[in-house]
């Protein structure tokens, strides 16, 4: 674990030696402090005094159905911003893929248990072939494609993409994907294995990379009419809190229930769970 990731075991020795440090200088600052029951006291209530209240939803898809965007706005955020307007850095990889053997339904624990074992040890075996130096990943790959003893390994490649339009099997790893697009990972470069929902290990190697360009007019365009989209709805839906907001402190300061105050003002209002800081009800986001 330590080796492919740069590390050593003098690195794991200093990460020991600073955590002792860190224990030691915080038994040191605190062992002089005490704590006043009335502070106690005030963090608790405010932690967990229960509270009551209503939640008005606004639609901000329904406003920015309604925000049109001229084409004189998407030339002047273009001519205003057009150095901050690239294209997504794009990379191609060869990769390793590496699925578990199937195992009969009524195998025990203990199979399982060594069955994972071998796998892992296998593709850690392989890995030490492909992140070879001077080595041609793809042909090394190769030798250990198709079915063995502890795996099914499968070799390929993806043709240059984004982090927006990943390949299918890969799409939704967001772990996996941060890794592949690390500055950190250079060209030529071979990752460790990196394991998938599915079950299955990569390892890739990194073998080209388009960086960053321009965008025209045209290609921007799309980019520009969706964050100017946002910008007005936003802006809708503020405006249309700010008006609620004020026709129902009205309504109230003028003797209105607050159930007649939010009709008066054309909202509707949903009662939330009594709930605390540390117990907000589960369906609110924010």
């Amino acid at each position: 674990i330590l080796g492919p990731n740069g590390f050593t075991d003098g690195d794991l020795a200093q990460l020991v030696k600073d955590y002792l440090t860190f224990q030691k200088f915080r038994d040191l600052i605190g062992a002089g402090l005490t704590t006043v029951p009335s502070e106690i006291d005030k963090l608790y209530v405010r932690a967990y005094q229960n509270y009551t209240a209503s939640l008005i939803n606004l639609d901000r898809e329904a406003a920015a159905a309604d925000v049109k965007v001229s084409d004189e706005e998407v030339q002047t955020y273009f001519d205003e911003n057009s150095e901050n307007l690239m294209s997504d850095i794009r990379r191609s990889f060869d990769y390793a893929k590496f699925n578990p053997k199937e195992l009969p339904e009524d195998a025990t624990l203990e199979q399982k248990a060594k069955a994972e074992q071998a796998f892992l040890n296998a593709i850690n075996h392989a890995y030490a072939d492909l992140a070879e130096d001077d080595v041609n990943f793809a042909e090394v790959a190769k030798q250990y494609a198709g079915e063995k003893a502890d795996y099914n390994m499968e070799a390929g490649n993806y043709e240059a993409f984004k982090v927006s339009e990943a390949p299918d099997p890969i799409t939704k790893n967001g772990i996996l994907l941060s890794q592949l697009f690390s500055e950190a990972l250079p060209v030529g470069s071979v990752t460790v294995p990196v394991s998938n929902d599915d079950g299955c290990f990569y390892v890739f190697a990194l073998t080209g990379q388009k960086d960053p360009q321009p965008l025209t007019l045209e290609e921007a365009k799309p980019l520009i009419v969706q964050a100017l989209t946002a910008k007005n709805s936003n802006r809708f839906v503020n405006d249309a809190a700010n008006v609620a907001r004020a026709a129902i402190n009205d309504s109230l300061e003028g003797g209105k229930s607050f159930d007649e105050a939010v009709k008066a003002a054309k909202v509707e209002a949903e009662s939330l769970p009594v709930f605390s800081i540390n117990q907000m009800p589960e369906d609110l986001e924010n």
